[in-house]
C-alpha cells in the first residue's frame, strides 16, 4: 500500500517493478523440456530486460551522488549481479566503486551502472534504488539464475563498449588493505587504454579482450611488458589536444588446458573488464530458464568457450613487485600486486562448488557443452564413469529453476557451517577495537616503550598504525586468516 502514497520518480520506478512482476508471471520462466530456439530465448530475455528503469536522481550533497548522471555516452559499464538477499554486500561494492570512480580515477572517465538482482525481494532492492544513481536497474521478483543475469547485463542492459563485471561481492581495495598507488587509483582507465590498443598475446596468435583486476591469475605466462599509452579521459587532454602518456606494465593470461589442466585464464566473472563486443561474439552463457544445463558449470563453460576463441586477458601491475618481509608484513603483499578489487562476504556461497555438496550429479563434460568437443568428451566420461564413494546425488538433471531452489537449501546449510567461523572473525574485530581503545589512552612515547613493534616507529607511524587497525576492524574487507580469496573457510585447529 505504500506505493500509492509516493510521488515522482520513485513512484514511477515502483510501478515499473509491479509491471515487471506481472509480466514474469504471465510469461513464466520456461518449462523444463520446453523447446525454444536461440532467437526465442534472446527475445524472451530482451523483453524482460526492456523493463529495466533508471533510478531517481539524488540530491546534491548525497555521498553517493555522481557528478554526471545519467551518462549518455559511457565508455565503460559497471555491471552488478546480486542474488539471494546479498544486498548488504552490494551496498558496500556500489558505494566503494562510485567513490573510486568519482575521486580516484581521472575525471572525464565516462561510466554507466547496470544492475540485475535475482530475487532478493522488494524490501531489499528498494533500499538500493533509493541510495544509488543507476542507469539500468532490473530487480527481478524471482531468481532467474547466473546465466540469465549475466546475459542481460552483457547483451541487453549495458550500452558502453566495455564492461566491468563486479557481481555483488567485489570491493575496491581502499587504503585499509592496499597501497593507494597511482596505478591502482587509475586501474580502470589504464585497463581501458590497454584494451583500446587491441593488444595481442603469444606472438600475435591470440587477442587480449579483457583485464583481470583481481588477485594475480595463476595462468600469467611470466612475461611482463611495458607500454606507454594515453588514458581515454577528457580531462587529460592538454591545450594542444594531446593526452599525456602513462606507462602500463602488464602480463598475459590465456587458457592453457593442456598445461594447466583447467579452463581458466581467459575469463572470470569476478572483477574483470572486457570488450563487450567480444563477449557478445562468444555467445550467451548457458543456464537460462528453459536450458537443459547444469547450473554449477555456467561460468566454467563460458570460460572454455572464450578460451577456444583464442581470446586472453591481461593483468596490470598496480605496485612494485616485492617479496614479503615477515618482520614487516605490512610493507608488502605480493598477492595483490595486480588487484584493484577483492572478494568480500566470505562463507556465503550461493551455489555448491564441491562435488560432495551437489545434489545433482555433474561431470566435466558440461564445461564443453555447446562446442565441437562436447560429444567426444561426454562419450569418454560415460565410458569411464564410476560412482564415487560417499557421493549421493541424482543422475537426473532437473530444470534450472529446481536447481536454483536447491541452491537456497545449500545456502542455509552453508550459513550454518560457517556461522562459528564468522563469529570468530567478529570476535577478532571486537578485540581489535578494544586494543585500539586501550592504546589511545596512553601517550605515544609510552606505547613505544612497552610495545616492541613500535620501538623504532615515529609518532606519526604509531598514530597511523592505530588508525589502520581501527579501520580494518570496521572495514567490510575480510580479516586475514579467516577466508581465502574465494570466500572458502580457512580452518583452524580450535574450530
Amino acid at each position: 500500500h505504500h506505493i500509492f502514497i509516493m510521488h515522482g520518480p520513485r513512484m514511477v520506478w515502483l510501478k515499473s517493478i509491479l509491471v515487471l512482476t506481472c509480466f514474469l508471471s504471465s510469461v513464466g520462466h520456461g518449462v523444463h523440456g520446453e523447446t525454444l530456439t536461440e532467437s526465442q530465448k534472446e527475445e524472451r530475455r530482451a523483453e524482460i530486460a526492456s523493463k529495466a528503469v533508471q533510478t531517481p536522481v539524488l540530491d546534491i550533497g548525497d555521498p553517493n551522488k555522481r557528478e554526471q548522471f545519467p551518462e549518455e555516452t559511457p565508455l565503460v559499464c559497471l555491471a552488478f549481479l546480486s542474488c539471494c538477499g546479498r544486498t548488504n554486500l552490494l551496498n558496500h561494492t556500489l558505494s566503494g566503486i562510485i567513490r573510486h570512480m568519482e575521486e580516484d580515477e581521472p575525471s572525464g572517465l565516462r561510466y554507466e551502472i547496470a544492475w540485475v538482482d535475482n530475487g532478493s525481494g522488494e524490501h531489499l532492492t528498494n533500499d538500493i534504488v533509493g541510495t544509488y544513481e543507476i542507469e539500468h536497474a532490473l530487480p527481478l521478483p524471482k531468481n532467474m539464475g547466473l546465466a540469465f543475469g549475466m546475459n542481460a547485463l552483457i547483451s541487453n542492459l549495458c550500452t558502453a563498449p566495455y564492461i566491468l563485471l563486479l557481481e555483488e561481492d567485489w570491493l575496491y581495495l581502499d587504503e585499509v588493505v592496499a597501497k593507494q598507488t597511482q596505478e591502482r587509483k587509475s586501474a580502470i582507465a589504464r585497463s581501458l587504454a590497454l584494451l583500446m590498443t587491441h593488444p595481442t598475446a603469444l606472438s600475435g596468435t591470440k587477442k587480449i579482450i579483457g583485464v583481470q583486476l583481481r588477485d594475480t591469475p595463476n595462468t600469467i605466462d611470466g612475461t611482463w611488458k611495458k607500454v606507454d599509452l594515453q588514458l581515454p579521459v577528457d580531462s587529460h587532454v592538454d591545450e594542444d589536444g594531446d593526452a599525456p602518456r602513462e606507462t602500463i606494465e602488464y602480463g598475459v593470461s590465456c587458457m592453457q588446458l593442456e598445461k594447466e589442466g583447467n579452463v581458466w585464464g581467459s575469463f572470470t566473472n569476478g572483477a574483470s573488464l572486457y570488450s563487450r563486443r567480444a563477449l557478445i561474439g562468444v555467445g550467451r552463457m548457458f543456464g537460462e530458464p528453459s536450458d537443459y544445463f547444469h547450473d554449477s558449470y555456467v561460468e566454467s563453460n563460458y570460460a572454455f568457450r572464450v578460451g577456444i576463441k583464442q581470446y586472453c586477458t591481461a593483468a596490470i601491475s598496480m605496485e612494485e613487485k616485492c617479496t614479503r618481509n615477515l618482520l614487516k608484513p605490512g610493507d608488502c603483499n605480493p598477492s595483490i600486486r595486480t588487484s584493484a578489487f577483492q572478494h568480500i562476504g566470505g562463507g556465503r556461497g550461493t551455489r555448491p562448488r564441491k562435488r560432495n555438496e551437489q545434489k545433482y550429479c555433474g561431470d566435466e563434460s558440461w564445461m564443453f557443452y555447446g562446442t565441437e568437443y562436447y560429444e567426444q568428451y561426454k562419450e569418454l566420461l560415460d565410458a569411464a564413469k564410476t560412482t564415487e564413494p560417499g557421493t549421493q546425488c541424482s543422475a537426473t538433471l532437473p530444470s534450472i529453476e529446481e536447481q536454483l531452489e536447491y541452491n537456497k537449501e545449500f545456502m542455509e546449510i552453508n550459513a550454518q557451517l560457517n556461522a562459528k567461523h564468522a563469529e570468530k572473525e567478529e570476535e577478532m574485530r571486537k578485540g581489535i577495537l578494544k586494543e585500539v581503545a586501550i592504546m589511545r589512552k596512553y601517550k605515544l612515547s609510552e606505547l613505544r616503550s612497552f610495545i616492541p613493534t613500535f620501538k623504532d616507529y615515529t609518532d606519526e607511524q604509531i598514530s597511523n598504525h592505530i588508525d589502520k587497525l581501527e579501520k580494518s576492524a570496521l572495514s567490510p574487507h575480510q580479516l586475514p586468516g579467516y577466508w581465502d580469496k574465494l570466500g572458502n573457510m580457512i580452518k583452524h585447529k580450535e574450530l
